[in-house]
């Protein structure tokens, strides 16, 4: 990792790799490191480390140190040189005592070294602490997340569907009840994915539109790759989220679209998790729907 980084913004970097961040500032994030190497550069970094300290159990034992270590540090070390005694110390000569002196010194900065560490060792298991306190937050916003998607995929069939366009019978928001299921679509796989499949799901609420899409069959990746999700306008693309799939190779996303979003195409494509600017491999399925509906 850079020890020096030239960009303001690197101080958000880690509530940005942790989602805590708001989602205002969140795109406005994602707008920040598509543009600037240097911040794209150190995700690319800290991505496998997260991932790693993710899947370290909260037992940090390797950090911990022995309470008698002191003591048997200077039993190792009184083996190969004795102590010298006090009453011994009268009938050295000077070179004895100034001996006898940097023995002492020896030891005492041997004592206060293993002081330090001890208090590196607290401090850095206080750090690990925090981090993971952070990254048991992040866990149990997604664990919410899954939940809600799980009601929410156990709810849809029941849910009142809006009047089409077409039907002269359109439903306004101030008239809809607080959660509508507007639009279910099926994605369409390629070539380079002939056995995933996919549905997008556009869900009105109170608070706004919200996007739902879910995958399955899809290959589980490596810890620095994704899936995301693309909107796509006019040869423009947008990163409007991305996916991790478990071992069965199902995974899911809930996308807030904000006011004025306009799209005609949505599509999924496999990415290094950094990569927010525009797809850089081949399509793994896609949708056409116009937005607004």
């Amino acid at each position: 990792m850079t020890e020096e980084h030239p960009c303001v913004q690197s101080s958000r970097l880690v509530d940005y790799l942790l989602d805590n961040l708001s989602d205002e500032d969140r795109a406005q994030m994602v707008r920040h490191v598509s543009d600037c190497p240097a911040c794209r550069l150190e995700l690319e970094e800290l991505w496998p480390v997260h991932r790693e300290l993710s899947s370290v159990p909260l037992d940090a034992a390797l950090l911990r140190c022995a309470q008698d270590i002191k003591d048997q540090v200077l039993a190792q070390a009184f083996a190969v040189r004795p102590p010298v005694s006090d009453g011994h110390l009268g009938a050295l000569t000077q070179g004895s005592e100034d001996r006898v002196k940097s023995e002492a010194f020896e030891r005492d900065h041997l004592s206060q070294k293993i002081e330090d560490e001890r208090a590196y060792v607290r401090t850095r298991r206080g750090r690990l602490f925090r981090y993971r306190v952070s990254l048991l937050g992040a866990a149990t916003g997604a664990a919410v997340m899954l939940m809600v998607g799980i009601f929410l995929g156990h709810q849809m069939p029941k849910l009142p569907r809006a009047a089409t366009l077409s039907s002269g019978q359109g439903a306004t928001p101030s008239t809809m009840t607080p959660t509508v299921l507007m639009r279910e679509e099926s994605f369409k796989p390629t070539a380079a994915a002939p056995e995933a499949k996919g549905t997008l799901m556009l869900v009105h609420q109170k608070a706004g539109m919200m996007m739902i899409v879910s995958v399955q069959h899809m290959k589980r990746l490596a810890p620095d790759m994704c899936y995301n999700v693309w909107l796509v306008r006019a040869g423009h693309h947008q990163l409007a989220g991305r996916i991790w799939v478990n071992a069965d190779g199902a995974g899911a996303v809930s996308v807030a679209l904000p006011k004025g979003a306009e799209f005609s195409y949505v599509g999924i494509t496999m990415e290094p998790w950094s990569q927010v600017a525009k797809p850089t491999t081949p399509k793994l399925m896609g949708v056409p729907l116009h937005y607004p509906l």
